[in-house]
């Protein structure tokens, strides 16, 4: 594996001209070495070699747009505090009653079984 000191960032530029056939030879064995080594670089010429580079210089000036572009502040919502407690107590009932309703279903679902159970047993008699 290559020293990590000795990586070469590959830009843009350095890849079209070695598609191009516009760099030096030195160049062009620096890049090929550096690519069997790094598979994204790799990938990035092959990608190179198969697609239009104007399209792909105009992709890549649209990530750059929005990587650096200036990021949005978030609304920051709070909770008024009047009404804090209210919101607690809403979400109190609500918990309590959906924990009733499953009781009730689960008490219930058991009371058929033993019904069905019961009409088993009576009619294997």
């Amino acid at each position: 594996m290559a020293d990590p000191s000795t990586h070469i960032n590959y830009s843009f530029e350095d890849i079209q001209r070695y598609v191009q056939g516009k760099m030096p030879a030195a160049e062009m064995h620096a890049i090929e070495k550096a690519a069997l080594q790094d598979p994204f670089l790799a990938d990035a010429i092959e990608g190179f070699n198969e697609a239009d580079l104007t399209t792909a210089r105009q992709h890549l000036n649209e990530i750059n747009a929005g990587l650096f572009r200036e990021k949005q502040r978030s609304k920051i919502i709070t909770f008024n505090n009047k009404t804090r407690w209210l919101n607690i107590a809403a979400m109190v009932l609500i918990i309590a009653g959906a924990g009733m309703l499953g009781v009730y279903l689960l008490k219930n679902s058991g009371d058929r079984q033993q019904v069905v159970q019961y009409k088993r047993q009576a009619a294997g008699k």
